[in-house]
């Protein structure tokens, strides 16, 4: 730790801010629905760490707000189902540059705090299949991140990331599927729920006023 901090304190002139604007597609894994269909806002402010002169290995922190959850509508059997998880962020990760190429690749972890209460709308199919909503969402989520970025013109940067939750994010989840007299229940099992997201992200790195790696090579 004391090492990190003399390697933050002599790059400290080098610290860049950045800032960051897209999308997330994301899923909840123990949902009983499958794919990425829930479309979400995601934006952060942060900072870029580099931890020697030449700039390759860097470390960032981020302030982020994302939406994450569920989305299903089948329209053969009426059944609708979404959630919404809105989550402040602090994502930690350690990057390195290939500064020919203009690729940076990272990985991380992130702490997230979710904000409020979770929106949950479900309309149930004709086989009776039903989810339980009295089961609360755990407000912490950790999860692990890998990251890709690649420098489109100057200090902006296109970047895309993948997170995970290391932790459930509901516990023993209830679900039934109900007889077809409807008084009783055929089948009831519980499962455990993780985030599963992707995200497309936009960064503009402040003060990083270079040109494209590619057109710098060409000209030499």
């Amino acid at each position: 730790m004391l090492a990190l901090t003399a390697i933050i304190f002599c790059n400290a002139q080098n610290i860049k801010a950045f800032v960051t604007s897209g999308v997330t597609l994301s899923q909840i894994d123990g949902d009983e629905v499958y794919g990425f269909k829930k479309f979400g806002y995601v934006g952060s402010v942060g900072a870029l760490i580099p931890l020697e002169s030449k700039e390759r290995w860097l470390v960032s922190l981020e302030a982020m707000f994302s939406q994450r959850g569920a989305r299903e509508e089948r329209s053969y059997n009426s059944y609708h189902y979404k959630v919404t998880l809105p989550y402040i962020e602090i994502p930690v990760m350690a990057h390195f540059a290939d500064k020919k190429g203009g690729w940076t690749f990272g990985v991380g972890f992130s702490y997230s705090r979710l904000m409020g209460t979770p929106k949950e709308t479900f309309h149930y199919d004709t086989t009776g299949f039903i989810p339980d909503t009295e089961a609360p969402f755990i407000k912490n989520d950790f999860s692990i991140i890998a990251d890709i970025r690649f420098k489109i013109w100057r200090g902006l940067k296109f970047n895309v990331r993948y997170q995970y939750s290391l932790a459930p994010i509901k516990k023993d989840w209830d679900f039934h599927i109900r007889s077809s007299r409807g008084d009783t229940y055929d089948q009831h099992w519980t499962r455990n729920a993780y985030n599963n997201s992707l995200s497309a992200r936009l960064i503009w790195v402040f003060g990083d006023n270079a040109g494209t790696t590619y057109k710098q090579n060409k000209k030499k």
